[in-house]
This record gives structure tokens, C-alpha cells and sequence, in this order.
């Protein structure tokens, strides 16, 4: 039977997906604060809720939640800075969610819009709940709430994406990669401990790689065949998303198979640049200059000591 081949692409970007454009009006904040208020705190109390049942054991000293924005909020260079300094709650990453349209004035048709894993202990979740009760907070931590369309502790059926074919897969000896949040120092290692504590409780002879990045997330490759493990760790809080490792023998075969890239996208040139470098000061043998001078004395102007001029 042929073994399935599996392409690298090259020039991935020009398969991204692009954004659905909102609305027109999007430099504009799209309801008050008092609306924001009335639309997030029941959202908030329930995350306090669901945190404090968390087993000790599913989640760390520090709690992950997501901030979804409204779709209006594109950009890729906004974060809520302010909200997150002032309640002590850090960034862990970011993805998309699909929100419905709000008002029937909007096209039907959902769009994609933005969301942010933050993680924080009580204190910081609480702050949240704080702020929103309060009309004294400064407009920068208010304007980030109004852009939040809403709060939520992350499902274990967003964390799993395991398909029916891919628990087969599994149970017939298929890898796993488990991806974590770029936790740092003892949550980190306090996570990558569970997960193998959780693994070795279903596999006799564990067998799991892992790979941490300073800064960025911790990728963990495992194989399982009991299925079962996949729905535990997808009740980790800490944990990003589990999926299947697709088979690959590298080969010689493999190794040297090629496959052509997309064209490269065109774009028009600048005509290149003239370097011209005046030297004012240094002597006229020096050896950074020997071999690259193409002009000299090429000033009317009378030489002045004690002068050096730059480029």
C-alpha cells in the first residue's frame, strides 16, 4: 500500500484566510460603557463562579480566560494594555471566534473576529468584576471593557481537536502533540508534570517528547492507544489544544521529494541607491578605504584642520 505523502507548503501566507470586513464606522466605539457593563458583569461573576469550582489539579496558581472582542476591533496591533495592567492579568495568546451579527441592520452572515487567552489568579479575575463596578476608572481601562463582547473560561471543546477517525488513530498507537500556553518557570513545569503524570496513568511505558520555547508555547509529543487520555487533558485548563501527529517516515524517498512553490508575489522595485561617502579627516591611505575609492578632491574647497566630517 503507498504511504500517504504530506507537503510542506511554501509561501503558506498566500493560503491564509482573510477577514470578513465589518460594518463601516469601526473608528468609532461601538456602545458606551455603562452598555459594556450591563453586557459583562453577569459574564465575569460567572468566570468567578467556574473558577472557584476548578479542581486544584485541572488548573494552575493562575486561571485562563478568553477575552473576545467585538468583530469591529481588528487590528492586529491592539491589545488591552490598560485593562490588563490594571488588574494584573497577562497575555498568553491570541486566535479568532465567529460572532453573529448584533443588529439586523448588519449583512447576514457571521463574522471573524478577535479573542485573547489571558490568565491571572483570583485577585486579578476579581479586578475585573471591580472595575466594572466602579465609574471612576480611567477611560483607557473603560474603552478596553467596551470592546470586549464577552468573557468565558475556554471549554474543553475548544481545547480538543480530536476527530472520531483520529481517537481510531490513537487507539491504534498514533502520536498526540499537546500544546501549552507560554507558561514560564514553575507553572511550567508544574504542567508539563501533570500532563505526564496524567499520560503515565494510561500508558504503562510512557513515551513523550517535549519542547519548550522562552517565551513562547510549550509543545509536548506523545503516544497513547487509549482515547480516554485526550478527553482528561482536555479538561486541563492550562492547556492550549491537543491533536493528532500525522504518520511520517522519513525516507530517502521522502527526504528528497520536492513540490513546486506558488509564484512569488510581484512587486515593483525602488531603483537602487548611490553610497557616497566624503572623507574629511581620515588620512588617504588608510586601509578601510584601499581599493573602494572612486573619487578624490572632488571640492573646491579648501581643506580645514581639525575638522572631521561624517556621512
Amino acid at each position: 500500500m503507498p504511504q500517504p505523502q504530506y507537503v510542506v507548503l511554501g509561501r503558506g501566507e498566500a493560503y491564509s484566510e482573510k477577514f470578513d470586513k465589518p460594518p463601516s464606522g469601526r473608528g468609532n466605539l461601538h456602545r458606551s460603557f455603562e452598555q459594556a457593563r450591563a453586557s459583562l458583569l453577569p459574564q465575569v461573576r460567572a468566570v468567578v463562579a467556574a473558577v472557584e469550582h476548578l479542581p486544584a489539579q485541572k488548573r494552575l496558581d493562575e486561571v485562563v480566560v478568553e477575552l473576545r472582542l467585538d468583530q469591529k476591533y481588528l487590528a492586529k496591533s491592539y491589545d488591552p494594555a490598560d485593562l490588563l495592567h490594571a488588574t494584573g492579568l497577562s497575555l498568553r495568546g491570541t486566535s479568532m471566534w465567529t460572532q453573529a451579527p448584533r443588529q439586523r441592520t448588519e449583512r447576514a452572515g457571521a463574522y471573524n473576529a478577535r479573542l485573547f487567552f489571558v490568565s491571572g489568579e483570583e485577585t486579578s479575575i476579581n479586578a475585573v468584576e471591580r472595575i466594572l463596578n466602579t465609574a471612576r476608572a480611567i477611560n483607557a481601562v473603560k474603552n478596553d471593557l467596551i470592546r470586549i463582547d464577552s468573557i468565558k473560561v475556554p471549554s474543553s471543546e475548544e481545547r480538543v481537536q480530536v476527530t472520531k477517525d483520529d481517537r481510531k488513530k490513537i487507539r491504534q498507537g498514533a502520536a498526540i502533540e499537546i500544546v501549552l500556553y507560554p507558561w514560564q518557570g514553575r507553572l511550567r513545569s508544574q504542567a508539563v508534570e501533570r500532563i505526564r503524570q496524567l499520560i503515565a496513568s494510561y500508558q504503562n511505558q510512557p513515551q513523550a517528547l517535549v519542547k519548550e520555547y522562552d517565551g513562547g508555547p510549550t509543545f509536548i509529543a506523545a503516544r497513547v492507544t487509549d482515547d480516554r487520555v485526550v478527553d482528561e487533558l482536555g479538561e486541563l485548563n492550562f492547556l492550549r489544544s491537543v491533536r493528532t501527529l500525522p504518520p511520517l517516515d522519513i525516507t530517502r524517498e521522502a527526504v528528497g521529494m520536492t513540490f513546486p512553490a506558488p509564484p512569488p508575489v510581484t512587486r515593483q522595485l525602488r531603483p537602487r541607491g548611490n553610497l557616497v561617502m566624503f572623507d574629511g579627516g581620515l588620512e588617504a591611505d588608510h586601509p578601510h578605504f584601499v581599493g573602494h575609492v572612486t573619487a578624490e578632491n572632488v571640492t573646491t574647497r579648501p581643506p580645514r584642520p581639525k575638522l572631521l566630517a561624517g556621512c
